[in-house]
């Protein structure tokens, strides 16, 4: 099991990250806005973008992201319009697939990962065998705490992310 793990999170409108290391100890998570409503982004503006994020994440041993293949858009649409559809496209998926693990779905639809971000912050106990083994510092509750809605949805998702896979690894690495 890697001793550290390094999720990225791509959401609409911040990139988020979450670090976790094999005690299931959440040590790090932050973001950086890439977008708002009033933003015209273009290449340049992507390509510094993740130089920078690239810059700030924490080294760590293991890094995890979610890919998903898209069917090329053929169209003559402005090269930015494709990136943001792709992003949200992207950032669908992934909140499906990590919604599942942690039962988070309502039919085919994702919910928000409000609830299960209170359980992990709590300080009683949980009866889900995955969060009883998370463990937050007071400062990163603290952090967490002072974000608005949709950076803490956002977050959220990264660690969601972080704990599925160091709970996909923690399991199948009994076997090997």
């Amino acid at each position: 099991m890697p001793a550290t793990t390094l999720a990225i999170h791509v959401g609409p409108s911040a990139i988020n990250w979450t670090v976790v290391n094999c005690d299931f100890k959440i040590l790090d998570w932050d973001s950086r806005v890439w977008r708002n409503e009033t933003s015209n982004i273009t290449t340049y503006d992507t390509i510094n973008l993740i130089a920078s994020v690239t810059q700030q994440l924490p080294v760590c041993n293991c890094y995890v992201m979610e890919e998903i293949k898209m069917i090329k858009n053929k169209s003559s649409n402005l090269l930015i319009q494709n990136q943001i559809n792709t992003g949200i496209a992207s950032c669908l998926k992934l909140i499906t697939n990590q919604a599942r693990y942690f039962h988070l779905t309502i039919g085919s639809e994702a919910v928000s990962t409000d609830y299960i971000m209170k359980k992990i912050l709590s300080d009683t106990d949980v009866d889900d065998e995955i969060l009883q083994r998370v463990n937050v510092d007071e400062k990163l509750k603290r952090k967490y705490n002072k974000m608005f809605t949709d950076e803490k949805e956002q977050i959220g998702w990264s660690v969601l992310k972080a704990l599925t896979f160091m709970c996909i690894v923690d399991r199948y690495n009994k076997y090997v």
